[in-house]
C-alpha cells in the first residue's frame, strides 16, 4: 500500500536535491503531472501544501 504523503515528501526532497522531474516520476512510478502538481503546491504553501485539502463544505455559523 502506498503512502501518499511519504511519496510527496520524497518527490520534493528529490527535486530540492536537483533531480529532474522525469527522474522523479520514473523513480516513484508517478506521472509527470503528479510531480508538477505537488512541486507547485510545495512552492506556494511549503510543507503544509503537501497535505490533502479538505473536501468538506464549510460550516455555516448562523
Amino acid at each position: 500500500m502506498r503512502n501518499e504523503l511519504s511519496d510527496r515528501q520524497h518527490a520534493i526532497r528529490m527535486r530540492l536535491a536537483g533531480e529532474t522531474v522525469a527522474t522523479i516520476y520514473r523513480t516513484l512510478q508517478r506521472s509527470d503531472a503528479w510531480v508538477r502538481k505537488w512541486w507547485h503546491r510545495y512552492l506556494n504553501a511549503g510543507g503544509e501544501g503537501l497535505y490533502d485539502l479538505s473536501r468538506a463544505h464549510p460550516m455555516r455559523l448562523w
